[in-house]
C-alpha cells in the first residue's frame, strides 16, 4: 500500500513539473535574414536558456511564469530584449538582430593584429576554432601557426614570427606578461603551450606594430583574455587516448567558481606510433587549476585564475664527448601560474582594469651523472586607465611593474618598470589614428628606452579598409649573458606594415607588406656584445570562407619571407635556420548537422569533420 501511495505521489509529481514548463522557440537572424549560430537566448535572471542551432533555431523549457524579459545577445550585435508573457501555451517568437553601429560604420586598426575574440566584427579565430583545428592538438601556439607570418621550427619551443625567434614572441593574459607560456623546455623537442584556449573568451595575435601598452617582444604579442562569468554552470568531460580530463565550473547569479584536472601520458602512443626518438619517458604529467568570477557591481568584475603543473620528459641522446656513446637527458620540472584581475567603470567615460600574477617555475634537470636545478619567479604588476571621449575615441595611459628572481647556476634578479600612454583618435567614422608612447627601464641593463608606437587606418567602403602601422620595439637579451658582462643595451627592432583587408558576409580577406630592422642583436662570437644586426621583409595572405561550402569553413594562408641576421654564433649576415622562405597553410572543417531527435539534449561536443593541409616549406 505504501509503495503505491509513494508511486501515485511520485506520479503526480513528475507530472505537475512536466506540465509546469513552458517551451519557448523560435529563429534568430540578421537584418539579412540568415540565420544566426551560437547566439544566446534566455530569460532575463534565471538559468532557462540555450543557444541557437547551425539553422538559427533555438527551443528550451522554462518554469518561469508571467512577465518576462527574453534576452538575446551574440558577439558584434545589438543586444535584444522583449517582455513576453509566460503561461501553459507554448510561445513561438522569431528574433531578428541588429550589429552595433559602430562595429559598422567605424574603422579599426587592423595592420599587423589578428582579432579572435568578442570585441570585434573582424574575428580569424575564437577558441572553438582553435580547440578545432586539426593538428593542433587544441594548442594555441600549433592554431595560430596556421596564420600568415607565423611557424612553429621543429624541435624548438616557442612561436616564429616574420624572421624573429620563438623568445621574440611574448605572451599576455588579462594584460599581464607570462613568464613560462610553455611546459619545460627539452632539445630538439618542442614543447606545447601551457593554457587551454577554452579558457580565454578572446585572444588577439600581432604579427607586428602592436600596441605601446605591451612590450619585451620584438617580433609579436600574443593577447589572451580569459572568460567572464560563464551563461551557466557545465561540465567538462574528456577522454583521449593519451589522457583524460574532468572539469566542472558552477554559475550562481554574480559568481562562478570552477575546477578542472587533467592527466597525460604519451608513453602508450610512442609504443604504438614508432619514432626516431630512444624514449625513457615520453612526457607525463598532470594539472589543475581553478577559477573564480565575482561581478562586484553593474560593472566591475573580479577575476582569479590558479593552475599548477607538473610534467616529466626522458630520452637517452647522443653524448658528443663518447660518440656513439649515449647519455639520458630527463627533465622533471614544476609550474606554479596565479593572475587575480579587477575591472570597473569608475564613470560612464572613465575605465579602469589592473591586476597581478605570479609565476614559479622549478626545473630538474638530468644529464648523466650531471644534476642541474633551475628555479625562477616573477610578481608582475600592472593598472591602467582608459578614458572615452567624443563617439568612438578614447585614451588610455598605465604602468607594470615585474620582479623577476632566477636560482640556478647564476642568481639574478631583475626588476622591470614600465609606463604607457596610448590614443586612438577617430578624425572620422571612416579615419582613425592610433599615437602611442612606451617607456621601459631595466635593472639588469641599467638602461632607459622609449618606444613610439603609431597606427592609421581609412576604411574605403563598407567592407574594405587600409591600414599601415610603425613601431620601434625593445626586449631586454637573454640573462645568462648578462652575467659579469658590462652589456647595457636593449636588443631593437623597428615595424613598418601596409595592411588591406576586406570583409564581407562570413568571408574575409587579408593582404599584409611588412620591412622590419634589427639593431643590437645579441653576438656571442667572436666575443659577447650587442652589435648584432638584421632585417626581414615580407607578404602575408589570409583567405577565410564560411559561404562558399554549404556546412563548411575553411581558411587559406600563405607567407613569404626574405630574412637575414647576423646574431649570436652567426659569423656573418645569413637566413637563419629556423626562418622559411615560403610557407603555405590550408585549414579545412565540415560541419554536420544537428540531428532533430537530439534537439532536446544539452550535449556539448564537437560537431565537425577536420581536415588540414600543411605545407611548411617550398624550396
Amino acid at each position: 500500500m505504501k509503495q503505491t501511495l509513494l508511486f501515485l505521489v511520485s506520479s503526480v509529481l513528475v507530472c505537475n513539473i512536466a506540465f509546469g514548463q513552458t517551451e519557448i522557440s523560435g529563429k534568430v537572424v540578421d537584418e539579412r535574414g540568415k540565420p544566426i549560430i551560437g547566439a544566446n537566448v534566455y530569460i532575463k535572471n534565471s538559468y532557462d536558456g540555450t543557444s541557437s542551432n547551425t539553422d538559427g533555431t533555438y527551443s528550451f523549457k522554462t518554469t518561469e511564469k508571467g512577465d518576462q524579459i527574453l534576452v538575446v545577445n551574440y558577439i558584434s550585435y545589438e543586444t535584444y530584449e522583449q517582455v513576453i508573457t509566460i503561461g501553459i501555451e507554448n510561445i513561438g517568437i522569431n528574433i531578428k538582430l541588429e550589429e552595433s553601429v559602430t562595429r559598422i560604420d567605424a574603422v579599426t586598426i587592423s595592420a599587423g593584429m589578428f582579432e579572435a575574440g568578442d570585441e570585434k566584427k573582424a574575428v580569424v579565430l575564437n577558441s572553438m576554432d582553435i580547440m578545432t583545428t586539426a593538428g593542433s592538438g587544441a594548442d594555441i601556439i600549433s592554431a595560430m601557426s596556421t596564420l600568415p607570418g607565423a611557424n612553429t621550427a621543429g624541435g624548438r619551443t616557442g612561436l616564429y614570427v616574420r624572421g624573429g625567434e620563438g623568445r621574440e614572441a611574448q605572451t599576455f593574459i588579462d594584460g599581464m606578461r607570462v613568464a613560462h607560456p610553455f611546459y619545460s623546455d627539452v632539445p630538439d623537442i618542442s614543447a606545447r603551450g601551457r593554457f587551454n584556449p577554452i579558457l580565454f573568451q578572446g585572444t588577439y595575435f600581432s604579427t607586428g606594430g602592436y600596441s605601446a601598452e605591451y612590450g619585451q617582444g620584438l617580433s609579436s604579442a600574443l593577447i589572451l583574455n580569459s572568460l567572464d562569468l560563464p551563461e551557466s554552470s557545465y561540465t567538462q568531460i574528456g577522454i583521449m587516448s593519451i589522457g583524460a580530463s574532468l572539469g566542472h565550473n558552477h554559475r550562481w547569479e554574480n559568481t562562478s567558481l570552477g575546477g578542472f584536472v587533467n592527466y597525460t601520458n604519451l608513453n602508450p602512443a610512442t609504443k604504438v606510433l614508432k619514432q626516431n626518438i630512444d624514449w625513457t619517458n615520453a612526457a607525463t604529467g598532470y594539472d589543475a587549476s581553478l577559477m573564480f568570477r565575482h561581478k562586484t557591481s553593474k560593472t566591475g568584475l573580479l577575476k582569479a585564475y590558479f593552475q599548477f603543473d607538473q610534467g616529466e620528459v626522458g630520452f637517452n641522446r647522443i653524448d658528443i664527448f663518447n660518440y656513439p656513446e649515449t647519455v639520458n637527458f630527463n627533465v622533471n620540472g614544476n609550474d606554479i601560474y596565479g593572475n587575480i584581475s579587477y575591472k570597473e567603470s569608475i564613470t560612464e567615460k572613465l575605465i579602469f582594469s589592473g591586476g597581478y600574477a605570479y609565476s614559479r617555475n622549478d626545473d630538474d634537470i638530468t644529464l648523466g651523472n650531471y644534476i642541474i636545478q633551475a628555479v625562477d619567479d616573477a610578481h608582475i604588476g600592472k593598472a591602467k586607465l582608459k578614458y572615452l571621449f567624443g563617439d568612438l575615441s578614447s585614451i588610455k595611459f598605465g604602468g607594470e611593474i615585474q620582479f623577476m628572481n632566477f636560482e640556478d647556476s647564476i642568481i639574478q634578479e631583475e626588476k622591470y618598470y614600465a609606463s604607457f600612454f596610448e590614443s586612438d583618435l577617430y578624425v572620422t567614422k571612416r579615419l582613425v589614428l592610433r599615437i602611442g608612447l612606451r617607456g621601459e627601464q631595466s635593472a639588469m641593463l641599467n638602461n632607459f628606452n622609449l618606444a613610439p608606437r603609431a597606427s592609421l587606418a581609412y576604411k574605403t567602403g563598407e567592407k574594405g579598409q587600409f591600414s599601415m602601422a610603425y613601431g620601434k620595439f625593445y626586449q631586454t637579451p637573454d640573462r645568462e649573458f648578462l652575467y659579469n658582462t658590462e652589456l647595457n643595451n636593449y636588443e631593437e627592432a623597428s615595424h613598418y606594415i601596409l595592411n588591406y583587408q576586406l570583409l564581407g558576409d562570413e568571408r574575409s580577406l587579408r593582404i599584409e607588406t611588412y620591412y622590419k630592422t634589427y639593431d643590437k642583436l645579441l653576438l656571442s662570437y667572436p666575443e659577447i656584445s650587442t652589435e648584432g644586426f638584421g632585417k626581414a621583409m615580407g607578404l602575408d595572405l589570409f583567405w577565410r570562407d564560411k559561404k562558399t561550402i554549404k556546412n563548411a569553413d575553411y581558411w587559406i594562408s600563405y607567407s613569404y619571407l626574405d630574412t637575414k641576421r647576423k646574431y649570436l654564433y652567426y659569423p656573418e649576415e645569413v637566413s637563419p635556420d629556423y626562418a622559411i622562405k615560403h610557407s603555405l597553410s590550408i585549414v579545412y572543417k565540415q560541419f554536420i548537422p544537428k540531428y532533430p531527435q537530439a534537439s532536446e539534449l544539452h550535449i556539448h561536443m564537437v560537431r565537425e569533420c577536420l581536415t588540414l593541409i600543411r605545407i611548411m616549406k617550398i624550396s
